[in-house]
């Protein structure tokens, strides 16, 4: 096959698959090469042998869980790419489940993320306001956005100010990358613009008029002052930003981005919001919003609700 022909067939492919995702798989990738450097084999001949050999040596290099699943990933997606269909084999798949075994022995436990609540969200608006400055107003808009929103991190830091039209009593975000829209087609999520005793629509606007963003600019920029303004700010710089807010406020120090999503599946749960309604305002496709709506008394609330119903 001629080069120009092949490099066609490579662009389309990339296109159909999202962006976010392929980037996820760079250290997977960089790790499969260590591994194969070290068993001395190809990574485009990689047959049932080859990687029974690799997830050898990923024990002997005590290799994470997390970083065995990725490696599987890339495996798949190489196959993918070269057309190859191959059925793992049952030794290979023992072999894979006692590796993830020991990695999850070795591994330290998770800490449970906490639940964010409005409380959270208020003190950190309330310390923007305090301070005026872009990295806390920045924080205080995204805790909001992501709780009010019940939406991820992922979903919401690439947003532009364009994106959102805000009217009388509704707000919309249009998310031209989501976790669950896998063609990338985009999609909008809808928001009450304001309550008895906080408006969304009007703390947004003082965040945009303050600092000066408009049109194409990132409702979350890196910078106001290097390079564009529609550069989106990254994960690491919010997680520093939070990090320093819980020590000054004094948060919870289990309280993550993830936090304000949980918190208002949460919540919702408790004020009685319907199951569906919540899945459809998180963008879940699965059950795993169960996962989400902690309840820590359910047994009371079912209960109580019996006894009011007698």
């Amino acid at each position: 096959m001629k080069a120009e022909r092949l490099q066609k067939q490579v662009d389309l492919y990339l296109k159909g698959r999202e962006g976010s995702t392929m980037k996820s798989y760079e250290s997977s990738y960089k790790a499969l090469c260590v591994l194969c450097r070290a068993t001395e084999v190809s990574v485009f001949g990689l047959g049932e042998v080859e990687r029974c050999q690799l997830w050898s040596m990923a024990r002997e290099m005590n290799f994470s869980a997390a970083k065995v699943r990725g490696i599987s990933a890339v495996l798949a997606l190489v196959n993918e790419v070269m057309g190859i269909t191959e059925v793992v084999s049952g030794r290979e798949k023992t072999m894979k489940k006692g590796l993830l075994k020991e990695c999850n022995l070795l591994a330290k436990p998770k800490r449970k993320r906490e639940v964010g609540l409005w409380q959270d969200v208020e003190s950190l608006i309330k310390e923007a306001e305090r301070t005026g400055g872009f990295k806390e107003w920045r924080t205080a808009v995204m805790a909001t956005v992501c709780f009010f929103g019940c939406k991820r991190f992922g979903d919401v830091h690439r947003i532009r100010v364009e994106d959102v039209v805000m009217a009388e009593d509704i707000i919309t975000v249009y998310m031209r990358q989501s976790k669950t829209d896998e063609l990338n087609e985009g999609v909008s999520f809808k928001m009450e613009a304001a309550g008895k005793k906080f408006s969304i629509r009007e703390f947004l606007q003082r965040y945009l008029r303050r600092f000066g963003l408009r049109g194409k600019d990132g409702l979350f920029p890196a910078s106001l002052t290097k390079g564009s303004k529609g550069i989106a700010v990254s994960y690491a710089t919010m997680y520093n930003s939070l990090e320093a807010l819980k020590k000054t406020l004094g948060l919870d120090p289990g309280l993550t981005w993830h936090s304000f999503r949980i918190g208002s599946a949460t919540r919702g749960t408790k004020l009685g919001v319907r199951r569906s309604v919540l899945k459809g305002a998180g963008l879940w496709k699965s059950s795993c919003v169960d996962l989400y709506c902690r309840e820590d008394e359910a047994g009371v609330v079912l209960s109580r609700e019996l006894l009011n119903d007698v």
